[in-house]
């Protein structure tokens, strides 16, 4: 495949200077695909014997390092372009970006110990999502292998993985450690069967958080309604306070009824009196 006849269309992100590692694995990942012959002139150069007597074969190398080049320089913003525009091969045009990007060979050993030990000491953070974690940690890796760094390999990827998770997943974790092919499975695979087990999780947490609030909302209600007096309502209750109220009221009752009963028999008593004594006191002797 001819790398004009895609350079236009290609999904590659535009260098600025910023976020090397990305792009130069994107570009590198690219240029592989398209054509691996091309890469290995980024990688070795165009190499001629003699200059005088250039061979066919040569001059294909030739050719395919201009396309590569231009290539790669299509996907340079303009500051970057401008910077390698007068490079000659593909080779000093990725060689000049690289020692930019990564540094001195100093400065990039140096950046590969800062990004071993975050990588080594990768945690969770709370709360987080497992494919937020998963992106964090595969950051972290991918531009450890861009840089050179041997040691990174998928299955250690899994394993810092599977190391950061809370014991909710503790029992999965097992259970794929526990796989005839765990050693030869990538994060990709891992990552599949962590987030249906972590959605599995939250629809179970969400099942029982509703139940829960509901007998919280019952309860409640429950404590805050006010029961009606029994001779009132005709409903008998156990509670203590409400009976002892229905007593007081019925003994109240008896005592109001006792007392108007009472005034009642006085004045009937009293009409009596009055209305007796005159023929009481016509038929005593002192009165003849």
């Amino acid at each position: 495949m001819s790398f004009a006849a895609i350079r236009s269309g290609e999904p590659i992100p535009t260098y600025n200077g910023k976020n090397y590692p990305f792009w130069k694995d994107k570009m590198m990942r690219n240029l592989t695909a398209i054509n691996p012959a091309g890469w290995e002139l980024v990688k070795d150069g165009v190499v001629i014997k003699d200059k005088k007597a250039i061979t066919p074969d040569e001059l294909k190398c030739m050719a395919l390092d201009a396309e590569v080049r231009v290539f790669i320089t299509n996907h340079l913003s303009a500051e970057k372009y401008l910077e390698v525009r007068n490079f000659a091969s593909a080779k000093d045009v990725w060689d000049y970006l690289e020692k930019l990007g990564e540094g001195a060979s100093t400065q990039k050993d140096a950046r590969i110990d800062t990004l071993r030990s975050k990588f080594y000491r990768f945690a969770r953070k709370d709360g987080e999502k497992v494919e937020s974690t998963y992106n964090r940690l595969t950051t972290l890796s991918t531009e450890l292998v861009s840089l050179g760094a041997p040691d990174i390999t998928d299955h250690l990827v899994v394993r810092q993985l599977l190391r950061s998770l809370d014991e909710s997943f503790e029992h999965l974790a097992m259970m794929i450690k526990e796989r005839s092919n765990y050693k030869n499975m990538t994060p990709a695979d891992v990552l599949e069967r962590l987030t249906t087990y972590e959605l599995e999780l939250e629809e179970k947490r969400d099942v029982n958080g509703t139940r829960r609030r509901s007998h919280a909302l019952k309860a409640k209600a429950s404590r805050h309604s006010s029961p009606e007096p029994s001779s009132a309502s005709g409903v008998e209750s156990d509670d203590p306070t409400g009976i002892g109220k229905d007593l007081a009221l019925i003994v109240k009752r008896f005592n109001g009824f006792n007392e108007a009963h009472l005034h009642r028999r006085k004045a009937i008593l009293t009409s009596f009196e009055q209305f007796i004594t005159p023929f009481i006191l016509k038929k005593l002797p002192c009165q003849r």
